[in-house]
């Protein structure tokens, strides 16, 4: 993990200084460290990239019906408004 840990720093950095160039090779290095753990998780019998992209499309819908559903928002604050109620909703659920 402290390897996935240094490249999403570095590519926050890259992005922090505007480095196009540097953006580009640390979303590779990140890219890496994500295919990487899900062959991990495959191994293990956990999961698979692909479930984990399905995971992500399933939390993306879910935390913007802005944008996937029927409820709306006006300005950003609406926005963010919305994702922490459905991430304090989430987080009942999960923790009954």
């Amino acid at each position: 993990m402290p390897h996935t840990v240094e490249e999403a720093g570095e590519l926050a950095d890259a992005a922090e200084r505007d480095d196009l160039e540097g953006m580009r090779e640390e979303l590779g290095n990140v890219l890496f460290q994500v295919v990487f753990l899900a062959l991990l998780l495959e191994e293990r019998g956990e999961g698979d990239l692909a479930g984990v992209i399905e995971d992500l499309n399933r939390k993306l819908v879910r935390r913007h019906p802005h944008v996937f559903g029927d409820e709306t928002a006006e300005t950003t604050a609406d926005v963010r408004a919305i994702w922490l109620r459905v991430k304090e909703e989430e987080r009942k659920a999960r923790d009954g």
